[in-house]
């Protein structure tokens, strides 16, 4: 029997698994960004890392001098599809769906019959498992290579499910959409082929050692492109919080010398600040979904650059805020109203002047700190207690 020991590539692997590790820990203390969905990537990351260690444990000979190790990680990729899946549905839409922990019943499945090889590998040999579990080798052949084949179809369709779920973001886009939006649509779609990469490298594995094709060269190609794929989701990770955070956009934080030469005075600013209000609250044109700053300033007469600085230095926000602002007021009362309690979220984001319901779920959790159904949820209690 060979000697255990880590060799050049597998040192490189075990600094990547326990990079995972540190890197999971991180994003779960991350304080910045949607952290319920933060927490599904830091678990990703967390699997992956031990996973990519017992991947060490096994080329270099220490899992058969720790056998302990053995079949923990088995049921992980029964797990990546849903939480990647999960992670990037509660950034696009803002909550989660009731029932999504039925998705992770795979994975326990397999643990459950997975037990008897684990409390062998803790135990060693146990006389009554033997007789009544590992006499059945054949079928038990037969189950886990069953297990596999899920695996790997629970990737592809996950895979599926994240495509579908990015193209429907990108269908809800038009030309009056914010630039953020596009930006957050691509975002979604790097992670995306991200995902496809990973899967597509782990069908290669399988593929090459059904095959019998399978290599000590190629095992680590593959394991070091699953290693790039899952991490650079990871660091995509961090900065997601620049696209799906409750971020401001910079013009409400310009300096004060943007407007130096502006030839709008003090006095006329507050008049017309006043009107502009006023049209707010009596006009209500932020129900239009494709009110722009032109438009708006056509109505108070005023021109763009001026309504601008209006809304900046007067308010502290920038148009877009400020005209969001009415809009998730509006939700708030729709989300209330008697006559709007069997209407779905995405009707009552359309009546409130909102695009699509991506930005509604960013915009309203900016403002009030929970999902739309958490805040009418919330209201219900109040009234009821």
């Amino acid at each position: 029997m060979q000697e255990a020991s880590l060799d050049r590539w597998t040192t490189l692997f075990l600094v990547a698994a326990i990079q995972g590790i540190f890197l999971a820990i991180a994003l779960f203390l991350h304080k910045k960004g949607d952290r319920k969905a933060n927490t599904f990537l830091a678990v990703v990351l967390l699997l992956f890392g031990f996973m990519m260690a017992f991947y060490v444990a096994y080329w270099s000979g220490y899992a058969t001098k720790f056998i302990w190790m053995n079949w923990w990680t088995v049921p992980f990729t029964f797990l990546y599809g849903p939480l990647i899946y999960f992670y990037l549905y509660k950034l696009e839409k803002g909550n989660l769906p009731k029932k999504f922990a039925i998705h992770f019943i795979p994975a326990v499945i397999q643990y459950f019959f997975l037990v008897p090889f684990i409390i062998r590998s803790l135990f060693g040999r146990i006389e009554w498992l033997r007789n009544h579990f590992f006499s059945h080798d054949k079928l038990i052949e037969v189950v886990l290579l069953l297990f596999t084949h899920l695996q790997n179809i629970s990737l592809a369709i996950y895979g599926i499910a994240i495509f579908l779920l990015v193209r429907n973001d990108q269908q809800q886009l038009n030309k009056f959409a914010e630039k953020d939006e596009f930006v957050k649509n691509s975002w979604l779609k790097k992670v995306a082929w991200l995902y496809a990469g990973f899967t597509i490298a782990v069908w290669s594995y399988w593929i090459l050692a059904w095959s019998g094709l399978i290599r000590l060269e190629y095992d680590y190609l593959i394991s070091f492109s699953m290693t790039l794929f899952i991490y650079t989701v990871g660091y995509l990770g961090f900065h997601q919080p620049e696209i799906f955070g409750s971020t401001t956009i910079s013009n409400s934080k310009l300096p004060e010398t943007k407007y130096a030469r502006s030839s709008l005075k003090t006095d006329q600013a507050g008049m017309l600040l006043n009107k502009l209000l006023q049209i707010m609250q009596e006009e209500k044109p932020y129900l239009d979904s494709n009110l722009k700053i032109q438009h708006l300033a056509e109505k108070a007469g005023v021109s763009s650059h001026h309504l601008s600085q209006i809304i900046n230095e007067n308010l502290n926000q920038n148009y877009a805020d400020f005209v969001n602002s009415y809009r998730i007021n509006e939700a708030k009362r729709l989300l209330l109203s008697p006559e709007y309690e069997q209407e779905k979220i995405l009707s009552i984001a359309f009546d409130a002047g909102f695009q699509n319901k991506a930005t509604f779920n960013v915009s309203f959790k900016k403002y009030t700190g929970m999902s739309p159904t958490e805040f009418k949820k919330y209201q219900q209690n109040v009234l009821v207690n």
